[in-house]
């Protein structure tokens, strides 16, 4: 099929990454390029006619002109204008769809005559398509989304959500990692590890780098995003905001003083643990007694298994490009869960809450942590913090989307050792409850039944627990009636 040509036009010096960055974005994928192929001045091939000739001859013959303009102006030719301002007049004259994409937000300190051609292409009766980048991963991206746009508009609408699957994150090449970057240890005990956990047929003894392809961890021979994060000996040097941040803080908020902190690093499944084990060194254990049973029972303030879905959750999920960090704060009264980047396209708080399928935003980063069991990826995890939560007698966790951020909070029953001390409540009174925990419901026989008191006591202590709002009187008559926890 004919594809149609992109014409990269830039300070070739200044701007060398990001011209190879757009190039790399459309040939190093198999479904890009199909659509699409470049022309960059400096691959034209030497030719018997001058390099002026040369390179206007490629622009005529493209279907998309692609501007990138940094601070630099560049070299002014005979007519007074650079390359790449003759390029771009050039384009206009010839009806060429024109994408401006400019580096940085700091115009004052840009070249009068690139200031001067920004404001142009601002110009509204232009009708120019421009965007801004701060590096080159967000270039990739904003090119990406103006050649979706482009697709949708000559309707060749097949393969857009592959196109898009394609050039997530996860997916895409680090061009600054090596083989040599990777722990070979790292590589071979995950192979081990999913082995066990879901059968994973690749032999532990093959080569690094045939067990990273047959893992679909390499793009052309280079390394992934994936592979990085995962199995990279210092994943933090080539993505710094992989980074997770946990804090317990003194009191409610968080201009509170800290009480401890940590900053994880490493590969991101052993920040999940890491995570974890930070959690459980911050939060309160209780043990008590219960009535009828000699050995004693000990439970965590908060699910730990609702707490560690959480943080797989935002580390598997969060938006890599953005350089915030996963955050984990705790606090007196509740812990939250930060992760970076608002829910996919088609999944609402709503249907979290509800029954939902599975959609990761880095299907390659869920993969990997499928194999070896760290999720299930059928869209229950949400569903499985809830319940857990529900049957320790904890409100449903709360979840937001901030569309920049999404927050998962868990909070403390307002059942605990500190209210109840305040409301005077007698041992028998503290003990039921803990077995309500349990137990979900009672009667004024079992009552009688545990503390060896009259129905007389037993109502009246009832009666004090309702009054206070911490049980719920239910069934009909008094033969029929029960207490639960509100």
């Amino acid at each position: 099929m004919l594809k149609f040509k992109i014409f990269i036009s830039s300070v070739q010096k200044e701007l060398e990454t990001e011209r190879l960055a757009i190039d790399e974005l459309i040939t190093d994928s198999p479904v890009l390029s199909r659509y699409f192929e470049t022309v960059l001045f400096e691959r034209t091939p030497a030719r018997a006619v001058s390099s002026k000739k040369a390179y206007l001859d490629a622009l005529k013959g493209s279907d998309i002109y692609i501007g990138i303009l940094g601070f630099e102006y560049g070299t002014m030719g005979k007519d007074g204008f650079s390359a790449t301002e003759r390029e771009y007049r050039l384009a206009t004259k010839y009806k060429k769809i024109t994408l401006f994409f400019i580096k940085g937000k700091q115009d004052e300190k840009r070249d009068k005559r690139i200031r001067n051609l920004i404001n142009e292409i601002k110009d509204e009766e232009k009708r120019f398509v421009y965007k801004r980048f701060d590096n080159y991963r967000q270039l990739k991206n904003e090119v990406y989304e103006s050649l979706k746009i482009f697709l949708q508009e000559k309707d060749i609408n097949i393969g857009i959500e592959t196109i898009k699957n394609a050039y997530k994150f996860d997916n895409q090449a680090c061009l600054q990692a090596r083989l040599q970057d990777i722990s070979s240890n790292k590589v071979r005990g995950f192979l081990k590890r999913a082995k066990t956990e879901r059968n994973l047929d690749i032999e532990i003894s093959i080569s690094i780098k045939e067990a990273l392809k047959k893992l679909d961890l390499l793009v052309d021979s280079k390394l992934t995003n994936t592979a990085v994060l995962f199995f990279a000996k210092n994943p933090q040097k080539f993505f710094l905001q992989s980074e997770v941040r946990c804090a317990r803080f003194k009191g409610v908020d968080v201009t509170d003083s800290f009480i401890d902190m940590k900053v994880l690093k490493g590969n991101i499944d052993e920040q999940i643990d890491q995570a974890e084990k930070f959690v459980l060194n911050n939060i309160k254990k209780s043990a008590w007694t219960v009535p009828g049973k000699i050995p004693r029972e000990e439970k965590w303030e908060y699910p730990p298994e609702a707490i560690r879905e959480a943080i797989t959750n935002a580390i598997t999920h969060r938006d890599y490009q953005s350089t915030a960090n996963v955050q984990i704060r705790i606090f007196d009264d509740r812990i939250e869960i930060w992760n970076p980047g608002g829910l996919p396209e088609g999944l609402t708080v709503k249907k979290l809450r509800g029954r939902h399928e599975s959609i990761p935003q880095n299907p390659l980063v869920a993969k990997i942590f499928f194999m070896i069991k760290y999720i299930e990826q059928w869209g229950t995890g949400v569903n499985k913090m809830m319940q857990q939560c529900k049957k320790e007698g904890l409100p449903e966790p709360g979840l937001e989307d901030t569309k920049s951020s999404f927050i998962v909070t868990f909070r403390k029953s307002k059942i605990n050792l500190k209210n109840l001390q305040k409301l005077g409540l007698n041992q028998r009174q503290r003990e039921i409850i803990e077995y309500l925990r349990k137990e979900k419901t009672i009667t004024s026989i079992k009552y009688s039944e545990l503390f060896t008191v009259t129905d007389r006591t037993a109502r009246n202590d009832f009666t004090e627990l309702v009054k206070k709002h911490i049980l719920i009187r239910m069934g009909r008559g008094k033969r029929d009636a029960y207490y639960e926890l509100i």
